[in-house]
């Protein structure tokens, strides 16, 4: 069985989109990324969670059929990404 890459490995892109405000304090941001397995292919479906680790909040999305996700307009903070796919082992 073929296991999706830990996530620095297998979010191909993880980018902050910090918002402004007025006084420039970030207060904001983006998590994007692409789920892959170990052979590069993209995974449509995938389930991904995004855990605040001061608060232990989560948020899930879906990957689109390109193995794209996005988390938009997310607290600065210190975050856990695991993503689980079915047929698939789960990596954190």
């Amino acid at each position: 069985m073929r296991l999706i890459r830990s996530a620095l490995l297998s979010i191909l892109c993880v980018s902050f989109s910090a918002h402004l405000q007025a006084q420039s304090t970030l207060t904001t941001g983006s998590v994007r990324g692409i789920v892959i397995d170990n052979c590069g292919a993209v995974i449509p479906g995938a389930n991904v969670v995004l855990m605040a680790l001061a608060t232990g909040q989560t948020v899930s999305r879906s990957t689109n059929d390109v193995g794209m996700f996005i988390f938009p307009s997310q607290p600065v903070g210190v975050y856990a990404l695991e993503a689980t796919a079915s047929g698939f082992g789960q990596q954190r």
